[in-house]
């Protein structure tokens, strides 16, 4: 996931201020809840470029385990 994130800006930080709010708004999108760069905070341009992009990568969720570690599926 950090590795997504980093390309990500990398990617679009021209486009992006926030780098938190970026990355929520990217976990969002990319996963599919309902809210994210597309729901009107950004530009609908731009909003549309993210959401694109943000698609691209999959879904991705993370857990954390019994073992108290962090985990995806």
């Amino acid at each position: 996931m950090t590795d997504d994130c980093t390309t990500f800006w990398n990617a679009y930080d021209t486009l992006l201020d926030d780098a938190i709010q970026a990355g929520h708004d990217f976990w969002l999108t990319r996963n599919h809840h309902g809210a994210g760069f597309w729901d009107g905070d950004y530009p609908e341009q731009i909003g549309e470029i993210l959401t694109d992009a943000s698609h691209g990568y999959g879904s991705f969720d993370l857990y954390v385990g019994d073992d108290n570690m962090v985990h995806h599926f």
